[in-house]
């Protein structure tokens, strides 16, 4: 289970993090799947953002806290979820998430 949620955050934390505090396009926008992202209200924003905030940093420090209880290659990906995420990185594409968690051995690169 923490392997998926890393992938989740390594592949859509960003994302994440703007639909919990309320963030999005300001007009609703078509998009396959629902894509892209329509912004809460303007009047709900204020207590989506303090929401969002708080949750947030509720991730960051399960990502931590989980590192103390994993074996050391599992803790080794919370860690560098939780760097990459507290550093503001872009979100990753499919290919990159499953490299990180699988990565392809030298001899086939």
């Amino acid at each position: 289970m923490r392997i998926g949620a890393c992938a989740q955050l390594l592949g859509a934390g960003n994302r994440i993090k703007l639909f919990r505090s309320g963030g999005g396009n300001e007009k609703p926008t078509p998009g396959f799947a629902g894509r892209y992202l329509d912004a809460r209200p303007k009047k709900e924003r204020p207590d989506w953002e303090k929401g969002g905030q708080i949750d947030w940093a509720s991730f960051l420090k399960a990502l931590v806290d989980q590192q103390r209880k994993a074996d050391p290659k599992t803790a080794a990906l919370l860690k560098l979820t939780h760097d990459h995420l507290v550093a503001g990185k872009p979100d990753l594409t499919s290919a990159e998430v499953a490299e990180i968690i699988w990565p392809t051995p030298k001899d086939e690169k």
